[in-house]
């Protein structure tokens, strides 16, 4: 047969009718490369090609292929006899959404397989591309090899190899072989940069029917350093959706633990199924296990935390105290979707290391005391519950039950290096159950919208330090149980005038029903109820003016509110309304109260005024002052202080509510159109003298190269006794000042540094304190971090800081054995 031959041919064909349509030929030498690519640690060897094609995304039919069509330009094509079909000079084959482009593209008819060859590249549809001098598949798509290899991946891993071969649809094997996330830059006339970190193997073996990669003669490089080797070494293999294997290790000394080494596995037990076995191995103490266990279902998903250890107490020197014990914990969560309205969802939160109120500190476990349930909980407790919700367009309904475990500093054991021992539980009590119900009818009534809502909750304790208490049960020694059930109804209605001011008249009245036992040792109960009952009215009048440059807005904000005067009794607990915050969240509320057993009556007015000017450049300033005027006292916020000498209870107002004229809330903030500056204010100042009672200020600056945060909380409404046993209520009481900064800076491109520090200016002490030193580049983040720890879990232990240094190491693709923080609330 004469030999055919086309110049500068560019046509379109069918595979099926075309055997020359590299693209249908080719294809499986794409699937060897992306095979191979897909293992995020598959490979190393000779970075012997520069990597300079740039990744592109194709979709198939979007080049008018379809599923069989085939496109193939190049500057001729012959046929060298009858069975061998051969392209020459810059070809380039698409098909299925692949780009191929070689010097000769060369099919055999007879064997079944294609061989590019001369700077064969191939670009895949997920836009990774592959590299080789030489590529050939044969017909079934089961085998093939490509010599030269290299492969830059969507997320721009990278992998070299001398030789790559394909034995089965299953097998890979790469020789001489390179992997690594990093850049590698070339530019002319300088050798190529070697990158950061890399794995380097003999023989690297892909076994996807095992789900595994086996690694001959491994070497792991830092900066072309060796730093670790072993002759075979394997994994799970990534390219599977989920794979058992050694997470990043976490490695840390202190003076409590010595060296600390925690290495997690994770075991993928399903698809939606898997186990982390992380045990801790200390130079000083016994290791101690934690693991995680997480299961996701059709409705809803579980997380179980859990670790164990058999220990004697140890301060912060490692010096250990009584004999050993059995310490566990235990934090588990889990959320379900029944359907469309109804979900449920639990915690299951304790520690059996009761006594010892730092069991976490000691052990460094984080992420403890985080929001997982319904409730949420306070200071350094641990919550269990279990919550049912159902929730529609007009209506919500919810009912929760839950324990409570308290980890606080109760008392220091001195015969035991100042143990911190944890505050009794007993106080908290047994939520049996509580619920919320609300309803929105869609209709309205005269021109306003009704909302009615229920409420109920039943509290059993062992101990009852709450406020009030009954007047026989002073000491709050009797478990005073309680349930209460409320009912009440809500109408609105919101009108806008045609000069602007916009007005809401609104209604409110509910009722409460209260029965509370074990008011003394006889076991004295009590029913107790109370109705109240609101009228009000919502004033605003946005005001609007453009100058050159600027904008300003001015909004006078009013609320007029009239109830019946509050007349508590002594009975009722003060259970939900103990604590709470008078600021622009609550300033405009009718019931500022947060919850139900407190409530404010008599008349009252809210007044304020808001402004913000907007430059055009996209800077805005913000703020609102306002405050709180009634006719007489509101005995509602008052609480009693008891001298410890005398015995006499004087009232005093931490709110700032309790008098005719409250206190001042004062808020700004400021923010630059291009979020280099964000600076805030949120202050309550004395209706006196203006004094900060209760503030915040802060300021972030977000530069390119740095970032920093300073943030100035302070507390004054704490009560103490002088030495004159007089009460100081106010400015000398402080509850607590602390200053908090946060600050990063890089110095060049790859080095820096950071710190963090909380100064509690009240004891004269810094808390957590932290100060680290950076490395970075594209695929690496490396920090040596200096800790102290002198909070009073802390410190309180054998009267020493807590201080040590970790390394947070952070490889791309890898993991992370810990991160970067922010937060320094």
């Amino acid at each position: 047969m004469p030999k055919l031959m086309f110049k500068k041919l560019t046509y379109l064909v069918s595979v099926g009718i075309a055997p020359l349509v590299a693209a249908g030929v080719l294809m499986p030498a794409a699937a060897l490369a992306q095979d191979a690519a897909s293992n995020p640690v598959l490979s190393s060897g000779p970075q012997n090609r520069l990597i300079t094609e740039p990744a592109q995304t194709y979709v198939i039919g979007e080049d008018g292929l379809g599923q069989d069509g085939a496109y193939v330009e190049a500057d001729e094509v012959v046929t060298e006899d009858e069975n061998v079909i051969v392209a020459r000079g810059n070809v380039e084959v698409r098909h299925h959404g692949r780009i191929i482009r070689a010097d000769e593209v060369r099919y055999n008819k007879t064997t079944g397989k294609t061989l590019a060859q001369g700077n064969a590249v191939m670009i895949n549809p997920d836009g990774s591309v592959q590299y080789a001098d030489t590529l050939e598949v044969n017909e079934d798509l089961t085998a093939g090899y490509g010599t030269n290899f290299a492969s830059v991946q969507p997320d721009n891993t990278k992998i070299f190899a001398e030789r790559v071969e394909r034995r089965d649809e299953n097998t890979n094997v790469l020789n001489n072989a390179l992997y690594t996330p990093c850049e590698i830059c070339v530019e002319p006339g300088k050798p190529t940069k070697g990158p950061t970190w890399s794995f380097q193997a003999g023989e690297i073996i892909q076994d996807k029917s095992r789900n595994v990669v086996i690694y001959k003669n491994a070497i792991f490089k830092m900066r072309g350093v060796p730093l670790f080797y072993t002759p075979i070494l394997w994994h799970a293999d990534p390219s599977a959706a989920a794979t058992s294997g050694l997470l990043m290790p976490k490695i840390g000394t202190s003076g409590r633990r010595g060296v600390s080494y925690e290495q997690p596995y994770l075991w993928v037990i399903s698809p939606h199924q898997d186990l982390v076995v992380s045990p801790q191995f200390n130079q000083k103490v016994a290791p101690f296990l934690n693991t995680t266990w997480r299961k996701r279902f059709y409705s809803g998903d579980i997380t179980v935390r859990a670790g164990y250890t058999n220990e004697a107490f140890f301060d912060n020197d490692g010096n250990k105290w009584g004999d050993k014990d059995h310490r566990s914990y235990l934090l588990a969560d889990g959320a379900f979707k029944i359907n469309t309205d109804w979900r449920w969802s639990f915690t299951a939160e304790r520690v059996s290391d009761s006594d010892n109120a730092n069991l976490f500190e000691r052990y460094k476990i984080g992420d403890v005391y985080e929001y997982r349930g319904v409730f949420t909980a306070g200071s350094r407790q641990l919550i269990s519950q279990a919550n049912l919700t159902r929730q529609t367009d007009t209506a919500f309904m919810s009912v929760t039950m839950a324990s409570f475990q308290n980890l606080q500093i109760g008392a220091l054991d001195t015969t035991q290096g100042n143990r911190p021992i944890a505050a009794s539980s007993k106080r908290y009590p047994l939520v049996a159950p509580m619920f919320e119900a609300q309803w929105n009818p869609i209709n309205e009534f005269a021109g306003g919208r009704f909302k009615f809502n229920a409420s109920g909750v039943a509290l059993f304790r062992e101990d009852y330090v709450g406020t009030p208490v009954a007047p026989d049960d002073a000491d709050g020694t009797s478990g005073y149980d309680s349930a209460r059930v409320t009912l009440g109804a809500e109408w609105r209605r919101d009108f806008v005038a045609s000069n602007g001011i916009k007005a809401a008249p609104f209604l409110s009245a509910r009722h409460d029903q209260y029965r509370i036992d074990d008011l003394d040792s006889a076991g004295r109960s009590a029913n107790v109820s109370r109705s109240l009952a609101t009228a009000g009215l919502d004033l605003s009048y946005p005001m609007i003016r453009k100058f050159d440059g600027f904008d300003v807005l001015l909004t006078p904000i009013a609320q007029l509110a009239v109830s019946p005067k509050s007349k508590s009794s002594s009975l009722i607990p003060n259970e939900d309304s103990q604590v709470f915050e008078y600021d622009e969240t609550t300033l405009f509320k009718a019931n500022k109260s947060p919850g139900y057993d407190l409530y404010e009556g008599g008349a009252r007015a809210s007044l304020g005024l808001k402004a913000q000017v907007s430059l055009d450049g996209g800077t805005s300033f913000k703020a609102l002052v306002g405050r709180t005027f009634r006719t007489e006292v509101e005995d509602t916020y008052l609480l009693t202080a008891t001298n410890p000498v005398t015995g006499v209870r004087t009232s005093y107002d931490p709110s700032g509510l309790a008098k005719t004229k409250s206190d001042w809330v004062v808020t700004s903030d400021f923010r630059t159109g291009d979020g280099t500056y964000y600076g805030y204010s949120k202050l309550r100042l004395d209706s006196e003298s203006t004094a900060i009672r209760r503030g915040e200020i802060g300021l972030t600056v977000n530069r390119p190269n740095s970032v920093a945060t300073v943030r100035y909380i302070v507390d004054n409404t704490a009560v103490e006794w002088d030495a004159t046993n007089t009460l100081v209520t106010g400015f000398e009481g402080k509850r607590y000042e602390d200053l908090q900064l946060y600050a990063r800076h890089f110095f060049t491109k790859n080095w820096g540094a950071s710190m963090r520090i909380n100064r509690d200016m009240k004891t004269d002490a810094w808390r957590r304190s932290e100060i680290s030193a950076i490395y970075r580049d594209d695929c690496t983040w490396i920090e040596v971090v200096y800790e102290r720890d002198e909070t009073a879990i802390l410190r309180n232990t054998n009267g020493k800081a807590s201080s040590g240094i970790s390394l947070r190491l952070n490889l791309a693709i890898l993991g992370s054995s810990g991160s970067d923080f922010n937060d320094i609330r």
